[in-house]
């Protein structure tokens, strides 16, 4: 039986409390869970061993400030900022001190992020068994696919395929600026080349779980045939933000969430406000901590303003969610049937609205202004459908299996599996 895993994700919200919620499933059915990563994240896991590396090239504060980077900018200029700030300084640290780290802490098992590349290299370099998990949108580069920061719809014409093959060549041109410094050290420990996605991803052989449920991805394709589409991830209590007493009326509530990195924009905030305003419909905005204190006391004037509101509970009391399109957001309001306004903004936020709006639960605002909001807000409030489509996803996420199921596959490789 192997009973010491470690989990690594991305140092940013929205893969650590999908992260989280697996571990305490793991660490309730009597498994040793430890997490390695930056130190600005050692405070997410109190319940938990942490083990800090990378310590000199990303001291306390880092992820900060590439956020407000990121907060700035818009469509693949957001990944860039990442990649550059972070994602190749990351790989770097991760093939020189997480050998080190894993055999000292006699690891048996990992369970990383899809994004964890690095992660996944050193895990077959020192034959540790590990799986994958999808926090943020699955990636799946296939040529049916479009790619992933495209917000193009499903077509397999030969037109479309061979424009999807055009650009996952500049997909690759991309991504290998990632792949440099983890060439450098496949080399040096004598590993074959990767090839395919597990170059670019980390792509496990045994188990790869997504948050999505599999209506919320294209047909599958032999890369993804075998995933586990749970839903997402998420454990009662494990966060403690509160629901405030909203006033008892018929007035419809609106949430209105940017997620944890663009929640610093104000304009936009307000232009879903008053288009909300105007048609009687009461918003309810969350900033996740990031407008500024002037700005928040103008919303105020027009709008319910919270930094942090508990996922997914408080849509029992909102009926829409405007949104841009972040994986976790979007799943949270369908997990009560809400349909969603998306208004994407960047890296892969326009493939996510794209297939919500492919299954009917989603209506897409590409040119941002007061009226296109106030137009797709009142057909998504009048047009049942919107809401029967909702409903139906809401059904096959309580049927998808959740955190439970990961934890359940997860378990019963950790304790079965000969390796």
């Amino acid at each position: 039986m192997k009973d010491i895993i470690t989990f690594i994700c991305p140092p940013l919200k929205g893969h650590i409390n999908p992260m989280s919620s697996i571990a305490y499933g793991l660490k309730n059915k009597g498994i040793t869970v430890k997490f390695i990563g930056l130190l600005d994240i050692a405070n997410f896991f109190d319940e938990f061993d942490f083990i800090p590396i990378g310590k000199e090239i990303f001291p306390k504060g880092s992820i900060e400030k590439i956020t407000q980077k990121m907060s700035k900018r818009k469509g693949l200029r957001m990944g860039r900022v990442w990649q550059s700030k972070f994602s190749n300084k990351w790989s770097k640290v991760v093939c020189e001190e997480l050998p080190k780290v894993l055999e000292l802490e006699s690891v048996d098992f990992i369970v990383c992020d899809q994004l964890e590349n690095a992660v996944a290299l050193v895990a077959d370099y020192l034959k540790i068994p590990f799986v994958t998990i999808c926090n943020a949108m699955a990636i799946v580069m296939h040529e049916t696919y479009p790619p992933f920061f495209t917000n193009w719809d499903y077509d397999i014409s030969n037109r479309r395929l061979n424009i999807n093959k055009g650009f996952y060549k500049i997909a690759r041109y991309l991504l290998n600026r990632d792949t440099k410094i983890l060439e450098k050290w496949r080399k040096k420990w004598g590993m074959p080349e990767r090839i395919g996605m597990k170059r670019y991803f980390a792509h496990s052989t045994l188990a790869t779980f997504s948050q999505q449920t599999k209506s919320i991805e294209f047909p599958l394709t032999e890369i993804n045939k075998d995933w586990y589409y749970c839903g997402p991830f998420r454990t009662d209590g494990l966060l403690t933000y509160n629901i405030p007493e909203l006033p008892n009326d018929e007035i419809t509530n609106v949430y209105i969430s940017l997620g944890t990195i663009q929640g610093s924009r104000y304009k936009l905030f307000k232009k879903c406000v008053e288009a909300c305003n105007d048609l009687g419909l009461r918003a309810i905005i969350v900033h996740a901590g990031l407008l500024e204190e002037k700005k928040i006391e103008e919303l105020k004037k027009i709008a319910l303003v919270y930094d942090y509101l508990k996922q997914p509970d408080i849509f029992k009391d909102c009926k829409v969610l405007i949104s841009h399109c972040g994986l976790n957001t979007a799943l949270d309001a369908l997990s009560y049937g809400r349909p969603i306004i998306a208004i994407p903004i960047g890296i892969e936020q326009g493939a996510i609205a794209t297939k919500l709006k492919r299954i009917g639960c989603a209506i897409v605002v590409k040119k941002l202004n007061k009226k296109n909001l106030k137009k797709a807000l009142s057909e998504i409030l009048s047009n049942p459908e919107y809401k029967k489509k909702s409903q139906l996803i809401k059904e096959e996420i309580k049927s998808s299996g959740g955190t439970e199921r990961a934890v359940e596959v997860i378990y019963n490789l950790i304790k079965n599996t000969e390796f």
